[in-house]
């Protein structure tokens, strides 16, 4: 099994890239939920500089949430940076954690394109591909996926035979106690810092 990166460690390392935006723009995107019923409509954020552009994506499903999203966007900030501060400063003028998620994406995939590196070179692994885990089909789908049903995915969302577990959900989340133990880690004090927030955006990434 390979080694699992340290999120702390590898949030130093693209805390201290260099990061050089002179444009923003946004324009409407889509993604395919075949579950939901086809393409659905999301804002697509593009941060550009040294003739290089990054890449980030809001689900906004609505041309309201769009133009909210695309108002912001703009005033993220522009010129050099170090991506660590560069976040931080963004995070100083947009306050919505969507939002800032899918212009940290942008950045950090602006930043890695570069410095014509990649995730896996700076966290030193290897790529591999996604593999799902083989569970037995729950007892709930999209569309009878109830309130108080555990809402644990199964299967690839792209297929056919996708599924919820179905069963009873905890008074305080949407999962069964088996799927909670899974979901749920103990939570680790942690300094709030530029690279700490860094990190913990990346968990998405890797």
């Amino acid at each position: 099994m390979p080694p699992t990166p340290d999120p702390a460690g590898l949030g130093e390392t693209l805390a201290a890239l260099p990061l050089l935006v002179e444009d923003v723009t946004c324009e409407v995107g889509s993604v395919d939920v075949p579950t939901f019923g086809g393409a659905r409509p999301t804002s697509v954020v593009t941060l550009r500089g040294r003739r290089t552009a990054g890449r980030g994506e809001n689900v906004a499903w609505t041309e309201t949430a769009q133009d909210h999203f695309a108002a912001h966007a703009r005033v993220a900030p522009r010129g050099g940076w170090c991506l660590g501060d560069w976040s931080a400063a963004m995070r100083e003028v947009i306050g919505e954690p969507y939002e800032r998620a899918a212009l940290e994406a942008a950045a950090l995939d602006l930043a890695l394109r570069q410095s014509r590196t990649s995730l896996f070179d700076l966290a030193r692994v290897k790529p591999s591909p996604v593999r799902y885990v083989d569970e037995t089909p729950g007892t709930a789908t999209v569309l009878t996926l109830g309130a108080h049903m555990c809402k644990w995915p199964i299967g690839d969302p792209a297929a056919d035979n996708f599924t919820f577990c179905g069963r009873r959900a905890g008074d305080e989340g949407p999962y069964c106690a088996d799927h909670a133990r899974i979901a749920y880690q103990p939570p680790q004090t942690k300094k709030k810092s530029s690279v700490n927030e860094l990190a913990r955006s990346l968990r998405r990434y890797i």
